[in-house]
C-alpha cells in the first residue's frame, strides 16, 4: 500500500506535488494543534473563577487583533508579487520586493503604534467591554490592554515572514508557528499559580505578547539566513516604485480583510456589548466545535492562492479547473459532517468540558452548523478567487455586509431576544456571498476552458 501512495505522488505534477507536501505536513502540524485545543479550554475555564473575566479575555483578544488586518494589504500584496518573482527565478525582484514591503510595513506599524498607544488612556474599557469595576479594576484592565496592544503591534511588523513563507510554499510552517504560540499560552495556563482574576488577566496578556512574537522572530533569522540569505532586507534594495506595486495589489485585499473582520472577528465584541461577556464563553464553546472541521480544511486551502497564481503563470488553466472541482466536493462532503456532528453534540460537550458541560442548544448548534459550512465554502472560493485575482465579489458583499453588521445584528438580537442574532448575521451576508461568487467562477472556468481548446 505504501508503494501504492508512493508511486501516486511521484506521478503527481510539481504543482500537485507542493500542494500535498504542504497538506500532508499541515495535517501533521495542525493535528496536534487541535489536540492542544481540546484541552485549553478547560483550562482557561480552571484558571478563570469568573467566567465573565474569562470572556473578557476572550473579547480584549478578539478585539485587538483587528489590528493585524491593518497592513494595507502589504503582506498579500508582497505574496502574490513575491511568487511570479520566484517563479521567474527574478532574484533582484525579490529582494526589492521584501526590503521595499519590511520597509512599508515599518512605517505603517509605527503610525498605528504611536496612534493607538495615546488614545487608549482617553476610553473607558470598563464601560465598553461590559465588565464592572469590582470584577475588573479600570488600572489593571488598562494596563492589561496596552500589553497585548505592544505585543499586537510587534506582530503586526513581524508577521510579514508568514506571507513571505506562503509565497515559497514553506505555507505549513505557518501552522507550526501557530502551534508554538498555543501550546506556550497552554502550558503556562496549567503550570501557573493562579491569582486573582485580575492578577491572570495581566499575566495573560505579558504572556500572549511574548507566545505569539518570539516564534516569528525565530523563523524570520532562520529564513533569511538559508533559503533567502540573498534577500535579507538592506536599505539599498529599497524601491519606490516596487513599494507602490505591493500597496497597489494589496490595498484591494487590505480593504477585503478589514470589511471580513468586522463581519466575522467582532462576534465576541458585539456578545459582550449587546448581552454581556459571560454568554462570550458559550459561543467560544460552539465556535471551537464547529469550526474544527473548518480548521482541517483550511489546512488543504493554505497554499492554494499562492499555487494558483504560479500555476497561471505558467498558462496551465485545466489544471486549476481540476483543483478548484475537487475543492469544491471536498466542502460539500465536509459540510454533510457538519450538520452530523449536532446529534453528537452533548455528549461531545459532556466529554470535553466535564464538569464544567453546558447543556446544547440544538437552534444555536443548527445555526453554527450553517456557519461553518458557509466559512468552509467561503474559504474554497476566496482561495481560489484570490489566486486568480476576481476579488470584486468579496470586495462588494463583505463591505456591505460590514457596513450593515452592527444594525442588522442588533435587530436580530433584539427579535430572538438572544446572542444568536449575531450568527445569523454572518449566515445571512456568507450565504449571500457564496452563492454569487460560485456562479461567477463557474462561468469564469467555462469561458476560461473555452478558450484554452480552442
Amino acid at each position: 500500500m505504501f508503494n501504492r501512495v508512493l508511486n501516486k505522488y511521484k506521478s503527481l505534477s510539481l504543482n500537485s506535488k507542493t500542494v500535498v507536501l504542504n497538506v500532508f505536513g499541515a495535517f501533521v502540524v495542525k493535528g496536534a494543534a487541535l489536540l492542544l485545543s481540546v484541552f485549553i479550554l478547560p483550562a482557561y475555564l480552571r484558571f478563570f473563577d469568573d467566567r465573565s473575566v474569562l470572556g473578557l479575555w476572550f473579547t480584549i483578544v478578539s478585539i485587538l487583533s483587528w489590528f493585524l488586518n491593518f497592513d494595507l494589504g502589504i503582506g498579500n500584496g508582497l505574496r502574490n508579487q513575491l511568487v511570479k518573482a520566484l517563479t521567474q527565478n527574478n532574484k533582484d525582484d525579490v529582494k526589492k520586493y521584501i526590503t521595499s514591503a519590511y520597509v512599508s510595513t515599518g512605517i505603517v506599524t509605527l503610525v498605528f503604534g504611536v496612534i493607538f498607544w495615546f488614545i487608549l488612556d482617553y476610553i473607558d474599557w470598563n464601560w465598553l467591554l461590559n465588565i464592572r469595576e469590582n470584577s475588573i479594576p479600570h488600572a489593571t484592565l488598562l494596563l492589561s490592554i496596552k500589553i497585548t496592544v505592544l505585543g499586537i503591534i510587534a506582530q503586526f511588523f513581524f508577521r510579514l515572514i508568514s506571507f513571505i513563507l506562503y509565497a515559497i510554499q514553506y505555507s505549513f510552517i505557518n501552522n507550526l508557528l501557530v502551534l508554538i504560540s498555543s501550546l506556550g499560552m497552554f502550558l503556562y495556563v496549567i503550570l501557573a499559580i493562579p491569582g486573582t482574576d485580575a492578577q491572570n488577566m495581566l499575566s495573560l496578556a505579558i504572556v500572549n505578547a511574548v507566545t505569539a512574537n518570539v516564534p516569528l522572530i525565530v523563523v524570520t533569522i532562520l529564513i533569511f539566513s538559508s533559503k533567502l540569505r540573498y534577500a535579507i532586507p538592506r536599505p539599498r534594495f529599497y524601491s519606490n516604485r516596487y513599494a507602490k506595486s505591493v500597496l497597489g495589489l494589496g490595498l484591494v485585499f487590505f480593504l477585503i480583510q478589514v470589511a471580513y473582520m468586522i463581519l466575522v472577528n467582532t462576534n465576541e465584541f458585539l456578545i459582550t456589548f449587546f448581552t454581556g461577556s459571560n454568554n462570550v464563553v458559550d459561543y467560544q464553546i460552539y465556535q471551537k466545535l464547529f469550526t474544527l472541521i473548518g480548521v482541517f480544511f483550511s489546512l488543504v486551502l493554505t497554499p492554494i492562492s499562492s499555487i494558483v497564481i504560479k500555476a497561471l503563470e505558467e498558462k496551465k488553466h485545466h489544471w486549476v479547473n481540476k483543483l478548484y472541482q475537487k475543492l469544491f466536493r471536498m466542502a460539500c462532503m465536509a459540510c454533510v459532517t457538519q450538520f452530523t456532528m449536532v446529534f453528537f453534540l452533548q455528549p461531545l460537550l459532556n466529554l470535553w468540558l466535564q464538569e464544567k458541560t453546558i447543556l446544547v442548544n440544538y437552534w444555536y448548534a443548527i445555526c453554527f452548523a450553517m456557519m461553518g459550512s458557509l466559512m468552509i465554502f467561503n474559504g474554497v472560493l476566496s482561495s481560489i478567487a484570490n489566486g486568480l485575482g476576481k476579488l470584486q465579489p468579496q470586495l462588494y458583499f463583505f463591505g456591505l455586509g460590514a457596513i450593515l453588521k452592527l444594525s442588522l445584528a442588533w435587530g436580530l438580537v433584539t427579535s430572538f431576544a438572544s446572542w444568536i442574532g449575531i450568527i445569523l448575521t454572518n449566515i445571512i451576508v456568507l450565504g449571500t456571498y457564496c452563492f454569487v461568487q460560485t456562479l461567477i467562477l463557474n462561468r469564469y472556468f467555462r469561458k476560461m476552458i473555452e478558450v484554452t481548446d480552442s
